[in-house]
Parts: C-alpha cells; sequence; structure tokens
C-alpha cells in the first residue's frame, strides 16, 4: 500500500514537472499576444486621431486623446522608442515593436502591470509633427464631471 503511494506521489510530481514548462510557455505567449494587440489597437487609434486633428502650434493647448492601455504581467510596453521615436514596443524576454507613421516627442515605458490612462496630444514642433503622450491625471479642470447629468447621457430630464 505504501508503495503504491509513493509511486503515486512521484508520478504526480513528473507529470507537473513536465507540465510546468509548457504552462509557462503559454503564459508568455498569451503576454505576447496581448502586449501585441494593445500596442496595434494604440497604433490604429494614434493614426485616427493624427488623421482627424491638425497639430498645434507650440505654447498652445491643442486637441488631446485620453486612451488605457493594459499592461500584461512581467511584460513592460514602451512608446516613442526607436531611432526616430516612431515605435511601440514591448518587452519580455526581448524586444519586439509596432511600427507607427508618427514620432513620440520621447520615450514613455509602462512597467507596471494592468490598466494605464494616457493622454495623447498632437503637436507641431521644428516642422514636424509630435505625438506628446503623458500619463492622465484628473484634477480640477483637466478632464470631464465623473458624475453625468441627464442631459450628457440624452435622457429625458
Amino acid at each position: 500500500m505504501v508503495v503504491r503511494v509513493v509511486l503515486a506521489v512521484l508520478l504526480a510530481a513528473a507529470l507537473v514537472g513536465y507540465a510546468l514548462p509548457a504552462v509557462e510557455d503559454a503564459r508568455a505567449g498569451r503576454a505576447d499576444g496581448l502586449a501585441r494587440d494593445e500596442l496595434t489597437d494604440l497604433r490604429e487609434r494614434v493614426a485616427r486621431f493624427a488623421e482627424r486633428n491638425d497639430p498645434a502650434p507650440p505654447g498652445t493647448a491643442g486637441a488631446s486623446l485620453v486612451v488605457v492601455v493594459r499592461v500584461p504581467r512581467e511584460t513592460d510596453l514602451g512608446m516613442g522608442v526607436g531611432p526616430r521615436g516612431e515605435s511601440l514596443a514591448w518587452e519580455r524576454d526581448g524586444r519586439n515593436r509596432v511600427e507607427t507613421d508618427l514620432s513620440f516627442d520621447g520615450p514613455l515605458w509602462l512597467r507596471e502591470p494592468g490598466r494605464h490612462r494616457l493622454r495623447l496630444s498632437l503637436v507641431a514642433r521644428d516642422g514636424e509633427d509630435l505625438l506628446l503622450v503623458r500619463r492622465f491625471k484628473s484634477g480640477n479642470g483637466t478632464t470631464t464631471p465623473s458624475v453625468r447629468t441627464p442631459l450628457d447621457r440624452r435622457l429625458p430630464v
């Protein structure tokens, strides 16, 4: 009886040891897929935003767009990387990039997992259109009210 229990425990340990690398590979592949999808979606939103808005001259407030980016665990997402600041990137075991048609004003890396709210603004600087990316922080007068009135929700008054 004891021999059977020992054999069962050894067999279970061997199966778990065999399956764990496959589970880790699946988790890494899923995180890579999520990061790629998130940055591809961001690239498309940036392209639509740039297409529909004109860049603001320096020192003036132009159009801005607030986006939510989800960072998978054990993955870093970067915006404005590359030789001209034109790439969106993610890092897990190596660096992977998604190219854009618009340069960012500088790199911004998101290293904490979870949701991040970012404010994107299109500006003209030195004859070049750039995308400013900042972490969005709501404060007095910086965002819409958190409570929407019936008119905002198109409800009857």
